[in-house]
């Protein structure tokens, strides 16, 4: 019982203040072999077969940072079964493409970005993650400084690419560990913005809706775009860290995309036919009216579409409203 008291309040699940029914509910040990995406909008979907998926910032709550709010680039999937799904529907639309994992994971891309999300229950429990994360921006900071100046870096670069290992009228341990610096700083950044990424506390509290939902139930994937760092050129790509910082990206319109790290275009994910297990409607009178949207698509994610493929397409086209009666 010791351990129980010391877990914040707030995220046991015990929580006397939380409703019954979310401490008693039973969760399904079962998932599906497809990650479904889930959106608002038939043309949304039809974005989404016609360019891929994009990257776009989620506005996360951390109780470990000064900031407490960081804006994570990602894109969201889950792997409930489908005939358990209604509730999920209802939260984040009647719309959705489901991605087998096989296919997902045998891109070696995404296969490095793409996991289940962590919930934790205690914060003490991640607090070494965002103390790495801390030595890297230490560390970042150390090798942008007067410290390490172009002259040293350039040696560490020559000694990385193994063409001199002594440097004359330069302390040689300095260049060492401007290399150790930098070594650390590429290795870890993607593995802690990854794993910092995927970290959603057990249970939230909503504070528009005043009461407390289980995260858990969400069971949430998630492929993480880790920020990018060079020692020459600074952030390259950056995530958001305040809710400001956040806003402002936001703005007051409709959410945008990532561009991608030169410029051009946007940062995501594309896919094949053979990768979709479902694509969802709304209602069964849906169904006619988009598979004839989708008769007018020339490409699916910028590849042009043969009328072999369409007609696969057709076939995997179902309804939230048929999954309701029948699965």
């Amino acid at each position: 019982m010791a351990l129980l008291k010391s877990l914040n309040p707030k995220l046991y699940y015990n929580n006397p203040e939380q409703p019954k029914e979310l401490a008693n509910k039973a969760h399904s040990n079962s998932h599906t072999s497809t990650l479904f995406h889930y959106t608002k909008t038939a043309s949304t979907l039809l974005s989404i077969l016609q360019e891929g998926f994009r990257f776009s910032y989620c506005l996360e709550e951390y109780f470990l940072l000064k900031q407490e709010y960081i804006g994570v680039p990602m894109i969201s999937f889950c792997d409930i079964p489908i005939n358990d799904s209604i509730e999920h529907s209802m939260k984040y639309g009647y719309y959705a493409i489901g991605l087998t994992k096989d296919a997902l994971f045998e891109c070696k891309e995404i296969l490095k970005r793409i996991s289940p999300v962590h919930y934790y229950i205690s914060p003490d429990s991640i607090k070494p993650i965002f103390q790495e994360f801390e030595n890297i921006r230490r560390m970042q900071k150390e090798l942008a400084s007067d410290r390490f100046s172009p002259i040293i870096k350039e040696r560490i670069k020559a000694m990385e690419r193994g063409e001199c290992n002594r440097i004359d009228g330069i302390p040689n341990e300095l260049v060492m560990e401007g290399t150790k610096y930098k070594m650390h700083v590429q290795q870890n950044l993607a593995a802690t913005c990854l794993a910092i990424g995927l970290l959603k506390p057990y249970i939230s509290y909503s504070k528009n809706k005043k009461k407390y939902h289980s995260n858990y139930d969400e069971c949430e994937w998630r492929i993480i775009e880790p920020e990018v760092w060079n020692m020459d050129e600074g952030t390259i790509f950056s995530w958001l860290w305040s809710e400001q910082e956040y806003e402002t990206w936001r703005g007051n319109g409709v959410k945008p995309f990532i561009k991608s790290e030169n410029g051009e275009g946007y940062a995501g994910i594309i896919f094949t036919v053979d990768c979709i297990s479902f694509i969802i409607v709304k209602t069964e009178k849906e169904i006619p009216s988009f598979i004839k949207r989708i008769e007018k698509l020339n490409t699916l994610c910028g590849t042009p579409l043969t009328q072999e493929k369409k007609s696969l397409l057709f076939s995997k086209v179902i309804s939230f409203e048929r999954i309701k009666k029948d699965f």
